[in-house]
Order: structure tokens, then sequence, then C-alpha cells
């Protein structure tokens, strides 16, 4: 499984603390203008909407409210990113445009609304449905060109409304690893080609007299000895902080391949309720 570049930071700061552990092109004219406020170009209530179909070159997106939540339709195998699926339901319930470049619609070709990139339509209740297309990215960045279906006019958008247009299943993939609350952690293990395992876990009763509170390394002293909380503390920060940056292979045949058939480091960390064990293979370039 292909690792961001913070799972890369975190195996760095692992290795560094489990010592102390152990002890600009032309725009056209009109853009050359003073950003103003954002107006409303379209604006629906949450009720009125029950389904969204976004279609561009890279397939077809269909997402569809049922009981007052977004859900993707066919049904994924995987867990979705509720958070991003709600944002762009709510980024079409109400289309927030930054300026108009042309009232008319005659420059389409240069605002490559000739032959959008992608079209979003929202089906809403009564048969009614709003259509909008998205043209190419404006030349300076920040923001893309759009158009809304029976509206001559050619507006400007931020630069999210590329992502929303452009999203598939895919895209909206959960990649929050499973959370670990560091005030209930009840085991931690870290393990490194050529370096000795360190092991903490919550106390016992067996522990009680040592200090540095409620946890102990159990690994790789004879006897427990107690933590160095900062730094321990530190470590679970960095832990907290990943996230998955791209599912490479959903059924790897050959584990080799990414490094992971001797990986290189293991690590595993418990509390209460959740689990979070990883290994880490190849490094990646780029």
């Amino acid at each position: 499984m292909r690792k961001s570049w913070r799972l890369l930071s975190l195996f760095l700061i692992l290795c560094v603390l489990s010592g102390a552990l152990l002890l600009l092109r032309k725009k056209p004219a009109e853009e050359t203008a003073t950003r103003t406020e954002q107006f409303v170009l379209s604006e629906v209530t949450s009720a009125e909407m029950e389904k969204i179909v976004i279609t561009s070159q890279k397939g077809t997106l269909v997402l569809k409210q049922e009981n007052e939540a977004w859900r993707i339709e066919p049904e994924q195998p995987f867990a979705v990113d509720q958070f991003r699926l709600g944002l762009i339901a709510s980024n079409f319930r109400r289309v927030n445009i930054d300026r108009v470049v042309d009232e008319t619609g005659a420059r389409r070709a240069e605002f490559g609304l000739d032959n959008p990139q992608a079209k979003a339509e929202v089906f809403l209740t009564g048969g009614r449905k709003l259509t909008f297309y998205l043209g190419a990215r404006i030349p300076t960045g920040g923001g893309y060109y759009l158009m809304m279906e029976g509206d001559p006019r050619i507006c400007t958008v931020v630069d999210s409304y590329g992502e929303y247009f452009l999203s598939t299943a895919a895209d909206l993939r959960d990649k929050e690893l499973p959370g670990i609350v560091g005030e209930e952690m009840t085991y931690f293990k870290l393990v490194r080609t050529g370096k000795p395992t360190i092991e903490v876990q919550k106390r016992d009763e067996a522990m009680i007299g040592l200090p540095f509170g409620h946890w102990a390394v159990t690994k790789p002293y004879q006897f427990p000895m107690g933590v160095r909380w900062e730094e321990f503390q530190t470590i679970l920060n960095a832990i907290g902080a990943l996230r998955i940056d791209e599912f490479i292979d959903d059924n790897p045949k050959d584990l080799s391949r990414y490094g992971l058939a001797k990986p290189t480091a293991e690590l595993e960390i418990r509390d209460e309720k959740n689990t979070l064990h990883l290994f880490f293979g190849a490094t990646v370039d780029g």
C-alpha cells in the first residue's frame, strides 16, 4: 500500500524519538478586475434535492439523497467520506460565483465552454432540473469558468468546484485511519528492521510502583520501565495526523512489489475501542 509523505515523516519521527523512550500568463480583459464579493448564481433547499449526476471524462458519478443523507449510487464496496459527499451536495445546492466575465455567452470557446470538461445535473422535486457546465481553468489559477443551463452568462467559481465536477466514486473513498485516543491507549508496539522492538502497555497492578504516569515500557527491557510522557505524546500526535494518500491495490497478489513481503517496520497501537496496525514497505519517489 502506498504511503503518503506523512507516513514517511512519521517513520522518521518514530526512529528519532524511540531512543528517548528507551531512556503570470495574460488572462482575458475581464479577469484583470479586482476580485469582488461572491454572489449567488443558483440556490435551492436541501429538501428539494433528490439526485446529482456528474459527468466528465473520468466517468459518471451519481449521488442520491435518502432520509436527509447522501450516498453514492450504486453502493460502493468501501467506506465513503461522508463529509466530502455532503460538501459536494452543499455546493450544488447553492452555487456561489465570483464574477461574470461574459453577459451574453458569445465567448464560450474562449472560456472552454463550447466543449465543457464536465457537467453536473441536479435533479429536484417536481421533475425540475438544474444543469451546470464546467469550462476551462482560469489561466492564472484559483478558479474555473462555469455556465448554468438557461442562463447566458459565463461566470467564474472558486477552484474547489473543479474538484467537485471532476470527482469519481474512488475520490470519495474514506481515507481516515482508525482513530486512537491517547488517554485511552492500552498497547503500543514498534518493530523495525535491525532495531530492538519497543512495546508500551497500560500499567497493571504489577507495575504500580513505576513513575511516569499510566504506561510502562515492557520491551526491550527485562523489567517494565517508566515512559517519558512528553516524548511519547509527540509520537501519538504524529500518529493522529496520519491520513491515507492513495489506494494502490485492494487485492495485492504480490506484496514484494510494494516492499511489504518483508516490511521494514510495523506499528501497532490500540485503545479501548480501536486498533491501528500498519506495515511499512518500500519508499515511494515523488
